[in-house]
This record gives C-alpha cells, sequence and structure tokens, in this order.
C-alpha cells in the first residue's frame, strides 16, 4: 500500500494486514471462510490488488478468488456443467476501512463453474487505471 503497508494473502481466503515500516502485523483484514473454494493446490485466494488512487480517492482493494458452492458452501463440484452453483472465479472489490479491515464486498465478475485443475488468475491496472483480469482454463 502507498502508506507503507502490506497486504499478505493466503491460498485458504484470508487478508493479513502488515505495517513494515513500524514492522507490526497489524491483523486479520478479512477472512473470506467459507466463501473462498481453497481444496487441492489450484483453487482459493488467487490474487490482490489495489486500486491506483488507493489512499488518495478511495480506498479499493481488489480480490480474485475461487468461490465455494453456492448451495452446500464447499467445494463441490456439480458435474453437471451448467449447474451455476458449482464453484466459479470471482472478483470482487472491497474497502479498507481505518480500522484495518476489508469490508463491502461488490463482486464484479464471476465466471462460472470452475474444474478442480487450472484455476489461476491473476490482475494488475493498466497505466489508463482498467484492471485486467486473467483466467486459467479451469477443467
Amino acid at each position: 500500500l502507498p502508506d507503507g503497508r502490506v497486504l499478505i494473502t493466503t491460498r485458504t481466503g484470508k487478508v493479513y494486514l502488515y505495517d513494515r515500516i513500524n514492522n507490526n502485523r497489524k491483523g486479520l483484514a478479512l477472512d473470506l471462510g467459507k466463501k473462498c473454494c481453497s481444496n487441492g493446490s489450484e483453487r482459493g485466494l488467487l490474487s490482490a490488488v489495489v486500486h491506483p488512487d488507493f489512499g488518495k480517492k478511495n480506498n479499493y482493494v481488489y480480490l480474485y478468488y475461487v468461490r465455494s458452492n453456492l448451495k452446500k458452501n464447499s467445494c463441490e463440484l456439480f458435474r453437471e456443467t451448467k449447474d451455476l452453483n458449482s464453484p466459479a472465479d470471482r472478483v470482487s472489490r472491497f474497502i479498507l476501512s481505518d480500522d484495518g479491515k476489508l469490508h463491502s464486498e461488490k463482486v464484479l465478475l464471476e465466471t462460472g463453474p470452475v474444474g478442480t485443475m487450472h484455476n489461476g488468475g491473476d490482475m494488475s491496472f493498466d497505466s489508463d487505471g482498467y484492471l485486467w483480469i486473467t483466467t486459467g482454463d479451469g477443467h
């Protein structure tokens, strides 16, 4: 972050805030919990990026994760490829508040359903402020 703090993510859907200037871990900013499908080696919280105007015009943090099965709140994949309740790639915007917590999830994009392999993904802002998202082939 521009002020010297760092967001540390885990594959299981946890986001920690760390103050590298004062060498101080601020604690848990967000736990996606069962919303994040993180079983296996290729699912979970895949990417995080902050808005180019973070700290100036907004406090937006974007997360890319595989969301869990909507019916069972698990990573269970329905074999019917058209079942939109199965795990899916999700890109959401959160707000980092002054108390160091991420809140107010706004889902921006959701693909689906995804398989158990090749669930890679990344995000980046370009010089014009557009958010670019890459995905795996998720089979």
